[in-house]
């Protein structure tokens, strides 16, 4: 309830106690807040029965729908369209009133301010004009209103009181001129209002605009309404009234509203607003889009169309429930797009209420949530694949969290292997770790923790009492904090395979063994074949004969030479190549009888080892072609040897230089293409599939590359 004093203060002490022109305040329910004694007097009520109730008591059924249509008129423009009003005694006597409306800001809170005139008896009010016209001046000043008389031929005008205060000026000061009043509006609010006033003129046509006026310290909207007068010519009468404050607040609302649009058209939810009984009066782009309709279609909206068959009775009864609580609706539904595809929506409908907790509004979004419940179909589906994939693996399998308390997982694989069922092992700690092995499995489960998985082999006993060895792998699971929430085992019987693995390490061992005696036994077959050939070169008196039989003695010595690396090595699939031909090149050196200090060796073995299969035709090619070095490129006494050989391996080639430094020969000769020697090459390399290059002239080289092979009896087999 307002002070008398607030109000008084508000409308002003002459209009407070007005025994001639009454007044009231209302709210914006149009419900009595303050009457003057002069209102009390024209309505025939007290103030009781006026104070908290609606204005229509002063109005007939006939026209009280017209009063709340200009009611709600003056509350959009902030002005009225008719100012002559009935009014009824509450005797039931009729009587003609001229009322002025206008906004009033008291204690912080809008209100309407009503002043009426009784213009029932004109003759008794004649008297009192000259009072009258002070109150109406004084009502126009309350309500920052004005009016005035324009002749716009002369420029001649004549203004209220209430004008000066519309241009913050004082009636005392001077009234500005038409220059200065045009100055002060915008050129175009300028263009506007002297074309109103001109066909206002012209054509007796009644104008109505707002303006702006530019004054010093600040802008004014003013709403300006004129006339032609009739017994003036070329005279127009108009008032005009501050309405900053209502078109501010209208420029705020307009603005909020401009965001309010921008934000739902900018969401990818589809919102709707309707009214009290759910009838749509607006949807966004994004609602349009997915339904397929146009504003003109909101008007017929049905939800019934668009929501599953399935979920509509049970959305009407939230909905009926919901207006009859006044609380929000909360539900998840199927909406049928343009294209007549379902998809899932969490739909949030909340209720508007005003200041008496009556839903004047609905507010609904709709979220397209239909990924994820796809995606919670699909982790559902993919759980039950998971448990049937598991119950169905012939590997045991639990989970455990970070205490060693079995969870959801003990398939029957885990009942199989260790003996309890999973009703005796879900919820509890691990069976099958004993209390004299419990310290050992607690450090197993940080260390867990600390690396994420677990590899191991333990020993532990089944529910029978039965030791079995287990190679327990797993992997942590984590929380949404990261943190261990579970550890998923799956378990092993690594007793039958520990046994087979001792038993092949055992035949290993022994082939291994066998495989040694093999080289050592060939090693020494081939040194006793060294050993004849070395006495037949003993015995042979024939130069030439012996030469040969040293060649021969070579080749069978390149041999035996690998098989007693082999017998030496742990690897028997391939030879150590650094220490095989620098030995071979000095026997063969030594077999031939020259002085080893007139031979300089320039070896670059670039790779340590080389299969066996392809160890020994190299070796054998290196023999022939250091043989006929030392025969043929050395007789130079004066001139120090040198044989070079080169190996290196690209990729998966192996490339061979050898070289010496002798004076090089025709390779086109005969005797050098009939020779044993030469063809003993020619074959080597064959077998070896190599290409290869020779130069001849000054010195001799040759350079060859071939694809190495692997090792073992797959590579034998493919040779």
């Amino acid at each position: 309830m307002i002070s008398d004093k607030a109000i008084q203060h508000a409308i002003g002490e002459p209009l407070f106690r007005s025994k001639k022109l009454a007044c009231c305040i209302t709210d914006k329910k149009l419900r009595f807040t303050f009457v003057n004694d002069a209102f009390v007097q024209i309505s025939g009520y007290t103030r009781d029965e006026l104070i908290g109730h609606s204005v229509s008591i002063l109005l007939g059924t006939n026209i009280l729908k017209l009063a709340w249509e200009e009611f709600s008129y003056f509350l959009k423009k902030g002005r009225n369209r008719k100012d002559t009003w009935p009014l009824f005694h509450k005797d039931g006597t009729k009587m003609q009133a001229v009322i002025e409306t206008s906004t009033i800001v008291i204690e912080g809170t809008s209100y309407i301010l009503t002043v009426a005139l009784d213009i029932t008896r004109e003759a008794e009010l004649q008297s009192e004009l000259s009072e009258t016209q002070k109150l109406l001046s004084d009502t126009e000043i309350i309500s920052g209103s004005g009016s005035f008389e324009y002749n716009p031929e002369t420029g001649e005008t004549t203004w209220s009181e209430g004008m000066f205060y519309l241009f913050d000026l004082n009636p005392s000061d001077p009234k500005p001129s038409l220059e200065e009043q045009r100055a002060m509006l915008p050129p175009e609010d300028l263009q506007k209002y002297q074309e109103a006033i001109q066909k206002c003129v012209t054509e007796g046509t009644d104008f109505d605009l707002i303006i702006r006026l530019n004054l010093p310290e600040r802008t004014k909207y003013i709403h300006s309404v004129g006339r032609k007068e009739k017994d003036k010519e070329n005279w127009v009468f108009g008032s005009s009234k501050d309405i900053t404050e209502q078109k501010k607040a209208q420029l705020k609302i307009e603005e909020s509203e401009n965001r309010y649009r921008i934000l739902t058209e900018s969401l990818p939810s589809i919102i709707w607003t309707a009214d009290s009984e759910g009838y749509l009066d607006y949807m966004n782009r994004h609602g349009m889009a997915y339904f397929g309709a146009k504003p003109k279609h909101l008007k017929d909206w049905e939800w019934k169309n668009y929501i599953h068959e399935e979920e509509w009775e049970e959305a009407e009864r939230k909905w009926v429930f919901g207006k009859q609580t006044g609380t929000a609706i909360n539900t998840v539904n199927r909406l049928k797009s343009k294209d007549e595809k379902y998809k899932w929506f969490q739909v949030l409908i909340i209720p508007q209420k005003n200041e008496f907790n009556e839903i004047e509004a609905w507010i609904g979004i709709a979220t397209d949530i239909d990924q994820r419940i796809q995606a919670e179909e699909q982790l559902l589906l993919a759980n039950t694949r998971l448990r049937a994939l598991i119950d169905a693996s012939p590997v045991a399998i639990y989970s455990l969290d970070s205490k060693g308390i079995v969870q959801d997982f003990w398939n029957p694989a885990a009942e199989e292997l260790l003996g309890w069922s999973k009703e005796e092992a879900i919820g509890k700690f691990l069976p099958h770790v004993k209390e004299e092995s419990q310290s050992e499995f607690l450090e197993i489960a940080e260390e867990t923790k600390s690396k994420g998985k677990i590899s191991q082999k333990i020993t532990r006993h089944k529910k029978s009492g039965e030791e079995v060895n287990i190679e327990v792998t797993g992997g942590c699971i984590y929380d949404e904090h990261g943190e261990v929430s579970e550890v998923l085992v799956t378990v092993m019987d690594m007793t039958e395979i520990e046994n087979n693995r001792k038993r092949i390490e055992e035949s290993l061992q022994e082939k291994e063994t066998l495989l040694q005696e093999i080289h050592h036994r060939v090693k020494n077959n081939l040194a006793i074949v060294v050993s004849l050939l070395q006495l037949q070169v003993f015995r042979s008196e024939d130069k030439s004969e012996r030469n040969k039989l040293t060649e021969a003695q070579n080749r069978v010595h390149s041999i035996a030479m690998v098989h007693e690396l082999l017998y030496q090595s742990e690897d028997f699939s391939s030879v150590d190549l650094i220490t095989y031909y620098e030995k071979l090149i000095r026997t063969i050196i030594n077999n031939m009888q020259i002085d080893s200090s007139n031979v300089e060796l320039d070896l670059d073995i670039g790779i340590s080892s080389l299969n066996i299969n392809q160890a020994i035709p190299l070796g054998l090619l290196i023999n022939e072609l250091a043989t006929n070095s030392l025969k043929y490129a050395f007789n130079d006494e004066e001139k120090q040897g040198i044989i070079g050989l080169k190996i290196r391996r690209a990729g998966n080639r192996v490339f061979v230089t050898y070289s010496d430094n002798g004076p090089g020969f025709d390779m086109s000769t005969a005797d050098f293409e009939s020779g044993l020697g030469m063809k003993i090459i020619d074959s080597l390399i064959t077998q070896m599939d190599a290409e290869y290059v020779v130069d001849s002239k000054g010195h001799f080289e040759i350079e060859l590359s071939f694809l190495e092979k692997g090792a073992g009896p797959i590579e034998r087999a493919k040779d």
